[in-house]
């Protein structure tokens, strides 16, 4: 589990990376909340945070996080689940 400094500066890191870069904001989230999944940075039986706490973390609207969290569903890599949250789906294989 990282701790709270870590979380700020790979926060610090990623809101400099969305300010840099000309792709669509909501499309460099999908790409990084993908790679974190990809990367067992989520696990399959916990909740990812919630659309209000990445867009806090990632200094966006909510529409923004929900377009990413689409994006991610419609690939399969999330399962949305009303009232409960949203989870990483099984064992993701990269592409």
């Amino acid at each position: 589990m990282q701790n709270s400094y870590s979380l700020r500066a790979q926060a610090t890191t990623e809101c400099s990376f969305m300010i840099s870069n000309p792709t669509p904001r909501y499309y460099r989230i999908y790409r990084l909340l993908k790679q974190g999944i990809e990367n067992y940075e989520f696990r399959n039986n916990m909740p990812l945070p919630g659309e209000n706490a990445l867009a806090e973390r990632y200094g966006v609207s909510r529409l923004t996080i929900r377009r990413s969290l689409e994006l991610l569903q419609r690939e399969g890599l999330i399962e949305r689940r009303q009232g409960s949250g949203t989870f990483p789906v099984g064992n993701s294989v990269k592409a």
